[in-house]
């Protein structure tokens, strides 16, 4: 089929506004921009330009209303497009499926509040990949039509560049990708090679339309006048080619009005995720992801257990969303050069306190909805029979989660306002307690370790594991306390236990010897995870982003340096109710502890790690044998994966393999890698910030001593272990955001002491 080519010029100024600057240089650049992209609509009369991100024109209207306003004239006139539906342009492996509906909700909400309307077209110029579950979310969204440019062609072939992309739930979106390079350009005078490329692409292409990006970009920028006149003097050289300024939206539309003129020619289909690209930010700067991921969790709960208390206590509606700003933190830093760990070091001391204070705001809101629930629930406890005894503790537990709890929950209390003077010293063992359920009914408990190991022979504070089954989104009061006499509970059949290094349960028991490399485990008798789990130590000497190539040795990660081994064991608590095992993994310069949990009745392994790392151009990873097939949990939905390097997942990972299966979740572990019958999951990543080098000081030939390492010292996680993989996705959700446990005032409420919201 002959046709006169149409290339549709899309001008943008793409922005981060947080890279190699921090926020603030960044948000600046969006008015020095947007003042930049106006002055050339003045001056060329055909320019049209696009921009996307609700935040930056968020930030232009609050602070310089006059440039906004102007903005919005061009809008109205049709020469200045909005696009993406975002609040940023996020990254698109890591966030939780609600933070990517949100960053649309609040994106899209923006444009129609300002612009009268809403975008249909996603614009992702700069994102490392993205997840299968994408088109779903896009179609939720009121998005029908996706631009991106990430991953490159030469990485991730597809047949053309306009095609049709249906995600894991059915979604299908219309996508363009760029066939030449990225999305602005690299050089001033660049632009008339980038066309001649365009051209030889659009030559082999059953379209006519094909969509050029150009404009400086990356701290903001657009068009040039040298890009105007080498556009026009172009264009004249190519009569076979008709150049019309054009916007992302526009583009779409043109392409599905000619394929419907024209029905014999068939866009390709993509079925599935968009990756891999930059494949070391799925573990670069884990500092950041680790609190990134504890805020979104806890905004997450926060909200739920709001509105939930709310909505019971018949409360109305408060006149704006009581979490918005604390959203708004989560949203920014999902941001696709921030949350992937590609930014100096600098820009994430600020990017932590942001989230430090979102994640503050949001507990507190989450405490201030507990103690209005507490106030309204009956939460008296029982009079002392002792003269100037000490009373009973209340203590409130809601699981806002849409699933049962079944399990083990563990708080502290203060006893009394000073420690009990009759079991002071030698007698503080002795001390009697009793625990209450709701009903008044005594239940099992065992005493655990306090948080503190300060005057432990006083009598002060107790530390109690209870057994729990609780009902979705419900709630339920118990009291815990001193008492002459307690009322105890009947034994019952408490079957988590301990040995010499050993603890265990109905299901399962673990293991681990001082001087060997792997921890043991068995179900129901039988080896599990043969040898054990072990920590290795792989060299790893590329930068931020992986390898910026894309070798393959940046992703299938061969050198293993070190394998540590057990250097020390201890049992902490030796049941009934639960038992755990502290173990000590160490290097030559690092550590890795782990804390193993098991409850009595529980079907999941609970595992606490602190790892301590001192290494340079080093990965950590735990290391689980006998797996070769996995489901990862993604943005959107789940995904399969065989052995294809390192690759993203959010909370939980299904594997299978010779071991059965394993069910693993995580609190923000987001890294993993399935090779040679091992999954894989890194624990720390020591390259450099907002680094693209190859790492080769040892060799003499570049001198990178002197720039600071990422993820040096002291990391905290949690994650699961489960040998039946059904239900992890609700284990997933206890392990990001546990059962809520508080200690309220007592209070004569009306409403019952347990019960369902």
């Amino acid at each position: 089929m002959s046709f006169k080519y149409r290339f549709h010029l899309i001008a943008n100024g793409h922005l981060d506004p947080v890279w190699l600057w921090d926020w603030r240089e960044g948000m600046n650049e969006a008015i020095s921009t947007s003042r930049t992209m106006l002055a050339m609509l003045d001056e060329f009369p055909d320019l049209t330009v696009v921009r996307g991100e609700s935040a930056l024109y968020e930030f232009v209207e609050k602070e310089e209303p006059e440039v906004f306003e102007r903005i919005r004239r061009a809008i109205a006139s049709g020469r200045w497009e909005f696009v993406g539906g975002t609040y940023t342009q996020s990254d698109n492996n890591l966030p939780a499926t609600e933070t990517l509906l949100r960053q649309f909700q609040e994106g899209q909400s923006y444009f129609l509040s300002r612009f009268g309307k809403k975008t249909d077209t996603a614009w992702y110029p700069d994102t490392f990949g993205h997840s299968a579950g994408l088109p779903g979310i896009l179609r939720q969204s009121a998005i029908s039509n996706f631009a991106h440019c990430r991953p490159f062609p030469k990485h991730f072939p597809i047949a053309e560049h306009t095609y049709w992309w249906e995600g894991c739930d059915g979604s299908r979106v219309m996508a363009y990708r760029s066939p030449v390079d990225w999305y602005c350009c690299a050089k001033r005078d660049e632009l008339p090679t980038r066309l001649d490329a365009y051209l030889e692409c659009a030559r082999q292409s059953a379209l006519p339309d094909i969509g050029i990006f150009y404009g400086l970009g990356n701290h903001g920028g657009g068009p040039t006048r040298r890009m105007m006149r080498d556009l026009s003097e172009w264009a004249a050289r190519h009569p076979e080619v008709e150049v019309i300024h054009s916007g992302l939206s526009q583009y779409f539309a043109t392409v599905r009005s000619w394929l419907k003129r024209h029905p014999q020619i068939q866009l390709p289909e993509v079925k599935g995720e968009l990756n891999f690209d930059s494949r070391g930010c799925y573990a670069s700067v884990v500092k950041f992801k680790h609190a990134y991921r504890r805020t979104e969790s806890q905004v997450i709960r926060a909200q739920r257990v709001e509105e939930l208390v709310r909505k019971f206590l018949r409360q109305k509606l408060p006149p704006s969303d009581p979490l918005a700003a604390e959203w708004r933190a989560v949203l920014f830093n999902s941001f696709h050069d921030i949350l992937p760990g590609s930014s100096i070091e600098r820009a994430y001391d600020d990017q932590l306190a942001w989230l430090g204070g979102a994640f503050h705001s949001a507990q507190e809101l989450e405490f201030r909805a507990v103690n209005a629930l507490a106030r309204a629930v009956d939460t008296r406890v029982p009079a002392s029979a002792e003269y100037d005894a000490p009373t009973a503790v209340p203590v409130l537990l809601l699981n806002p989660h849409p699933h049962e709890y079944r399990g083990v929950g563990e708080w502290e209390v203060q006893l009394d306002w000073r420690p009990i003077a009759a079991y002071d010293g030698p007698r503080w063992k002795e001390l009697p307690i009793e625990v209450l359920g709701p009903n008044g009914v005594p239940l099992p408990f065992q005493k655990t370790r306090t948080e503190h190991h300060c005057d432990m022979s006083k009598a002060l504070r107790i530390r109690v594991a209870v057994p729990l089954q609780m009902p979705p989104r419900s709630w339920q009061v118990m009291t815990v306390g001193y008492k002459e006499n307690p009322r105890l509970a009947a034994k019952g059949r408490m079957q988590a236990s301990a040995g010499k290094d050993k603890i265990a349960n109905t299901l399962y028991s673990i293991s681990a010897k001082v001087g060997e490399e792997m921890i043991r485990f068995k179900v129901d008798g039988k080896s599990w995870l043969t040898p054990g789990l072990g920590v290795w130590i792989y060299e790893d000497i590329f930068g931020s982003w992986g390898g910026i190539k894309e070798e393959p040795e940046s992703f299938f990660l061969t050198k293993v340096t070190e394998r540590w081994k057990v250097e020390a064991v201890a049992v902490l608590e030796p049941g009934p109710v639960l038992s755990r095992l502290w173990v000590r993994m160490a290097g030559k310069r690092s550590k890795l502890e782990l804390t193993f949990t098991l409850g009595a009745a529980e079907n999941t392994i609970r595992v606490e790690g602190r790892l301590f790392f001192n290494e340079r151009s080093k990965r950590a990873k735990l290391v689980m044998p006998g797996f070769t097939q996995a489901e990862y949990e993604i943005p959107g939905g789940s995904v399969q994966r065989g052995a294809c390097g390192e690759v993203p997942a959010l909370r939980w990972v299904k594997a299978s393999g010779k071991e059965g299966t394993l069910g693993f979740a995580s609190d923000g572990i987001s890294c993993f890698d399935l090779r040679d019958g091992l999954l894989q999951a890194t624990l720390a990543r020591a390259s450099r910030y907002a680094d693209d080098h190859i790492d080769d000081t040892a060799t003499g030939t570049a001198n990178l001593a002197h720039l600071p390492l990422t993820d040096q010292g002291e990391s905290r996680f949690r994650f699961l272990l489960k040998s039946r993989a059904d239900g992890i996705e609700k284990d997933a959700d206890f392990c990001s955001a546990p059962v809520l446990i508080q200690t309220v005032p007592a209070s004569p409420g009306r409403k019952a002491r347990h019960g369902n919201f």
